[in-house]
C-alpha cells in the first residue's frame, strides 16, 4: 500500500513570501529562456508546486558550487 502525500501548490504571493524574493525577481525567474523556475497555469493563473520548486533550487545551488568561474 503507498502512502500519497497531497501536493502543496503556492501562487505567486505566497512564492514571494516562501522565498523572500520580490514579484520582479520571480517574473524574472519564470521568463528565462532556460532555466526556468517550474510552473504551471490553472485558470490563467500561474501556480508552483512546492516540492518542485524546491528540487529547482537545490539542483541550480549545486550546479553553481560545482561549475568552475
Amino acid at each position: 500500500m503507498q502512502l500519497q502525500t497531497k501536493k502543496q501548490i503556492i501562487n505567486n504571493a505566497e512564492f514571494c513570501r516562501i522565498f523572500g524574493i520580490s514579484i520582479t525577481t520571480l517574473w524574472r525567474l519564470r521568463n528565462r529562456k532556460e532555466g526556468a523556475v517550474p510552473h504551471f497555469f490553472i485558470g490563467g493563473q500561474v501556480r508552483y508546486d512546492l516540492d518542485e520548486v524546491d528540487a529547482f533550487f537545490k539542483r541550480r545551488k549545486l550546479r553553481n558550487r560545482t561549475l568552475p568561474r
